[in-house]
């Protein structure tokens, strides 16, 4: 509840402080040419890192056991993301922008090897990660370096569904969608016309979130249990056109 407040309260800021500048310079053209509504996909470099500890085994017939391992899944993958906009101009050469993206493109983990050791199991018990509809919505203070170059931040809400699989059959169990924020600097270039290309580098950090794997065995009914923070950052480089 507090992050869908927090997103509300980014895109109230965004287009109040819009409202201002345009009550302010109703006659007045635009410094820069990013003012408008906008349209971009982008691709680049992700990398996700997930963090976990106290991992634990629980069975229906024996109980359960902390072990004293952690681990961390990290993988990399090629992103394809679409995002739409408006920037406002606040006063001459500075702007502000809301915003939202969507991945489109968010591939498994490799797997990952927990070498657990507790009362009930002594070896390594493997699994990977998924994270999937990953969506951002922020705002995006910028300096327009020229008419036709923007340099922003990128600051908002980020929000993904992440799942732990069991790599034998691909189930998975009690999935959760986490949220958290975004972090970010950027450039924009007109290209020609409307379009105009750009780049940016992001840092994603999201909430905690305890998952469990299928059962690992028959006889006892085992799951593994670990709790996880999971993190990511991006470059990415893209086009797009301001209408």
């Amino acid at each position: 509840m507090k992050s869908k407040l927090l997103a509300l309260s980014l895109f109230g800021f965004g287009f109040s402080v819009s409202s201002v500048a345009q009550t302010s310079s109703v006659s007045v053209a635009p410094y820069s040419d990013f003012v408008g509504v906008y349209g971009q996909i982008s691709t680049g470099w992700d990398q996700n890192t997930a963090q976990s500890s106290s991992p634990s085994i629980t069975t229906s017939k024996y109980g359960s056991a902390t072990g004293t391992a952690s681990d961390t899944g990290s993988w990399g993958y090629t992103p394809l993301n679409v995002g739409v906009g408006y920037i406002f101009e606040v006063m001459p050469k500075w702007t502000l922008g809301v915003g939202a993206d969507y991945s489109l493109y968010m591939p498994n983990s490799n797997t990952v090897a927990t070498d657990f050791k507790g009362q009930l199991a002594n070896g390594k018990v493997s699994y990977y990660y998924t994270a999937k509809d990953r969506y951002n919505l922020y705002v995006t203070p910028g300096y327009a370096i020229d008419k036709d170059k923007l340099a922003y931040v990128k600051l908002g809400y980020t929000s993904e569904i992440i799942q732990i699989k069991n790599p034998n059959d691909g189930r998975a169990t009690n999935s959760d969608r986490v949220g958290g924020y975004i972090l970010g600097v950027g450039y924009k270039q007109i290209i020609s016309g409307g379009f105009y290309g750009f780049g940016e580098a992001n840092y994603l950090g999201y909430s905690s979130s305890t998952l469990s794997t299928p059962t690992i065995n028959a006889t006892s009914q085992a799951r593994f249990n670990v709790n996880q923070n999971v993190s990511a950052y991006n470059f990415l480089v893209g086009v797009g056109y301001k209408y």
